[in-house]
């Protein structure tokens, strides 16, 4: 590491407690894409922490990005369920809830891990 008098104060990364999440939704091609930053309205947000609080989870705006505080479990989730292999451009997201918007010209936005 090079000598302490480069940097004089200590630097620290940190990493949310919480799972940090993403709004998505579907496009034309069925490719999930993230909501554009300036469609983060307070009304979005909202739906969203609502659709996680119906399962008792809590949507959180943090510094970065959103997270969820606490756990959900889907009652019909099977950790050792096999999907098969997805192709080499594809990847696998955990999509916690969903809920209509038809005013932001989305019928479903994702919230995904």
């Amino acid at each position: 590491p090079p000598p302490p008098e480069f940097f004089p104060q200590d630097f620290y990364l940190g990493y949310p407690v919480d799972t940090p999440v993403v709004l998505s939704y579907f496009d034309q091609d069925d490719d999930l894409v993230a909501v554009p930053e300036e469609d983060l309205t307070p009304r979005l947000f909202g739906r969203a922490k609502w659709a996680l609080g119906v399962k008792n989870a809590k949507l959180v705006d943090s510094a970065v990005v959103y997270t969820v505080h606490g756990e959900i479990h889907e009652e019909d989730e099977d950790d050792d369920e096999v999907t098969g292999d997805l192709p080499d451009d594809e990847e696998y997201v955990r999509v916690l809830a969903s809920f209509a918007d038809e005013e932001s010209g989305r019928e479903e936005i994702h919230i995904v891990e």
